[in-house]
C-alpha cells in the first residue's frame, strides 16, 4: 500500500503488516524506519479499505518524519480482470530536535549559539494525498501511483521547502515452471518485477525476480539504472537486494539486505528489511449484503499466496 493505495483489499483476508528498515547502519546515526498498516476487502461495497502508519528518524540531529494514512479502493469486477482506483488521504508531522545541531559560533567561541535560526525551528504539520490505480488477474499486474498531489510544504523554518510530487509505474506476472498433464500439489514459479518512480530531479528503476516453491521465497533485485551513470546527487547504480521470505498459515514472516554498490558500499553497511505479515479470514457467519462475484488477488507469492 505504501507503493500504490490501490492495493488496499487486495486479498480475501484482514491482514496486518509489520516492517523495520535499517539503512547504513556503518554510519553513525543511520537512518531507522518502522511501518504498520492494516487493510481488507468488503466485497459488499466492492471496496478494499486500509491504515498505513510509517516512522522515520534520520541524521545525527533526529530528524523526525510520522505519517498516519488511510487508504479507500474501488474494485471494479471485469471477467477475470480487476480494475481498482484508490485514494490516500494522510496526516504527517515533521521535527528536528535543534539541541542536536553545532552552529558555526558554537565552534568560534566554544559557548552558546547566537544564530537566529535557533529561534525559527518549529514542528510542522501537513495533509498529503495520493492516488493510483491497478489493473490485475490472478497472473498479472500493472499499475501507476501519483503522491504528495498537493506537495506540501515540510520546511521547519516557516519558509518554504516544497515537497515534489512522486510518479511511479509498477507491474510483474507470475509464471509456473510445470505445465504437464498432471496435477501437482505445489508448482515452483518465477515472478519478474519492476518498480520506475520519479520524483523532481531524480528517477529510480527496480528490476527484481522473485523464485517461489511454497512455502519459501527467494528473491533478486537490482535498484538503479543500468544504462546511465551517476549525475550530481542523482546516484545510478545504487543496491543489489536479496530476500527471503517463508510463510505458516496466516503468517509470513520476510527478511532482505541491501547490497550496497555504489560509493558508499565500502563504509555503509547496506541495508536490513524485516517484514511481518499476518492474515486472517473474516468469519463465514457474517451475512453479505448480496450475493457477490468473485473478486481475483494478484498473486506474487505462489500457489494462492498474496504479495
Amino acid at each position: 500500500m505504501h507503493l500504490n493505495p490501490a492495493f488496499a483489499g487486495s486479498t480475501d483476508s484482514h491482514r496486518f503488516i509489520a516492517n523495520h528498515r535499517k539503512q547504513w547502519p556503518a554510519i553513525p546515526n543511520s537512518y531507522s524506519t518502522f511501518s504498520f498498516s492494516y487493510d481488507f476487502l468488503a466485497p459488499e461495497v466492492n471496496s478494499g479499505f486500509g491504515l498505513l502508519a510509517s516512522s522515520d528518524r534520520a541524521g545525527s540531529a533526529g530528524l523526525n518524519s510520522t505519517t498516519v494514512g488511510f487508504l479507500y479502493s474501488y474494485k471494479i469486477q471485469m471477467g477475470g480482470w480487476v480494475l481498482a482506483p484508490g485514494l490516500n488521504m494522510s496526516w504527517g508531522s515533521r521535527s528536528l530536535d535543534f539541541n542536536k545541531l553545532v552552529f558555526g559560533d558554537q565552534l568560534a567561541i566554544s559557548g552558546p549559539t547566537r544564530d537566529d535560526a535557533l529561534g525559527k525551528y518549529e514542528s510542522v504539520h501537513f495533509m498529503d494525498f495520493s492516488a493510483g490505480l491497478l489493473v490485475y488477474n490472478k497472473e498479472f499486474w500493472i499499475g501507476y501511483a501519483a503522491h504528495h498531489l498537493n506537495e506540501p510544504n515540510l520546511s521547519l523554518l516557516n519558509e518554504t521547502s516544497i515537497l515534489p510530487q512522486k510518479h511511479s509505474v509498477h507491474g510483474g506476472i507470475t509464471i509456473p515452471l510445470y505445465y504437464g498433464p498432471f496435477k501437482k500439489e505445489r508448482v515452483s514459479t518465477l515472478a519478474p518485477s519492476f518498480v520506475y518512480k520519479t520524483q523532481g530531479p531524480f528517477d529510480q528503476l527496480d528490476l527484481g525476480l522473485y523464485y517461489i516453491y511454497q512455502p519459501v521465497a527467494f528473491g533478486l533485485w537490482y535498484r538503479g539504472i543500468p544504462v546511465r551513470q551517476s549525475v550530481h546527487d542523482n546516484v545510478n547504480h545504487d543496491a543489489i537486494a536479496v530476500i527471503f521470505g517463508v510463510r505458516f498459515d496466516a503468517f509470513q514472516a520476510g527478511y532482505s539486505y541491501d547490497v550496497t554498490i555504489s560509493d558508499l558500499h565500502a563504509s555503509s553497511g547496506g541495508a536490513h528489511e524485516l517484514s511481518l505479515i499476518y492474515e486472517f479470514v473474516r468469519s463465514a457467519k457474517v451475512k453479505r449484503a448480496k450475493p457477490q462475484k468473485h473478486i481475483p488477488c494478484p498473486v506474487f507469492y505462489g500457489n494462492g499466496l498474496a504479495h
